[in-house]
């Protein structure tokens, strides 16, 4: 008897666990978000503040009203991150859960080689993996799998698949509401080749494809030397001091739900190429880079990438 019921408490558990495990899953929310309508603050550490919950440490970040956990879990698949936040009363709060891409984003200070993220989140280890809630495509269903991650010690942003094990580092607060025109009406080309982010204020190179009449932002393959030269040589549109954007300013225009940077761009000519940045890797002699799709690389100076130029 003993016998048979552990094993039906074996099979009772066998049931509630993935039951459990697809319930309730948070929403993509990065459809439509962007969280900052400029570059953040080049210190990002005077905007985030220690600061005690009741009896519980945490950290604010007071550009968005954001708090943070100070400590995240142990190794935990993605179920068991998004459950070990829903569940946590960290400060005697009950609406934690795992940050957005941007927000885990924000937190990123490329200035620390070898550990890129601020130093306020002291708990953070420089080995950790942090889960986001957001999936790689913006389609939360069951072939959908990915799940964006930070890797501490490299800076880079990919997407890993739900069952493996990294940690969660939670937070409270939504993505404020994006500021300023949206979608197509956000950019606009105000010369040819030169197209305006209303949002930031900031031009881009845009030649059109003569076939398709379409805007491409980046065409050109070329090493960093190359790209950063061409920017810096360029008149595009009678103006002088292009330059090649920062991984922050290549974020900004993201559109994830579309796997491609913004609504008025099409793919990139090859998804081989991931897009320069002028923010560099110190220590393997490379420099940050963006796919369409989100994921933040590293690319040695030597290789050859696309790019495209912004101006104030």
């Amino acid at each position: 008897m003993r016998f048979s019921f552990a094993l039906i408490a074996m099979f009772v558990c066998s049931l509630w666990l993935p039951t459990r495990a697809g319930a309730n899953p948070p929403k993509p929310s990065h459809s439509g978000e962007s969280p900052w309508s400029a570059p953040l603050a080049e210190d990002r550490s005077k905007e985030f503040q220690k600061s005690l919950a009741g009896e519980d440490e945490v950290v604010v970040d007071k550009t968005f009203g954001w708090m943070w956990q100070t400590k995240p879990s142990g190794q935990l698949d993605w179920y068991g991150a998004h459950y070990f936040c829903e569940d946590s009363r960290v400060g005697g709060y009950s609406d934690w859960q795992l940050p957005s891409y941007y927000q885990l984003t924000s937190i990123l200070d490329y200035d620390r080689a070898g550990r890129y993220v601020n130093s306020v989140f002291s708990g953070v280890q420089t080995g950790d993996v942090l889960w986001s809630r957001d999936d790689s495509v913006g389609i939360d269903q069951p072939d959908f799998d990915d799940r964006w991650t930070l890797h501490v010690k490299l800076g880079l942003v990919t997407f890993e698949k739900r069952n493996e094990r990294f940690n969660a580092l939670c937070v409270r607060g939504g993505t404020p509401k994006r500021v300023g025109p949206a979608g197509k009406e956000r950019f606009v080309e105000i010369q040819p080749d030169i197209i305006l982010d209303k949002l930031t204020n900031l031009k881009w190179t845009a030649p059109r494809n003569e076939r398709t009449s379409k805007f491409w932002l980046w065409t050109v393959a070329g090493t960093f030397s190359q790209a950063n030269g061409w920017c810096y040589n360029t008149k595009a549109g009678g103006l002088t001091e292009w330059r090649l954007p920062n991984i922050q300013e290549l974020a900004m225009i993201l559109d994830l739900n579309r796997r491609t940077p913004s609504s008025w761009m099409p793919k990139l000519p090859s998804s081989m190429y991931s897009i320069w940045s002028s923010t560099r890797k110190p220590e393997y002699d490379s420099y940050f880079a963006m796919y369409t799709m989100g994921q933040m690389a590293s690319s040695p100076e030597t290789e050859k990438q696309v790019f495209g130029c912004v101006h104030e």
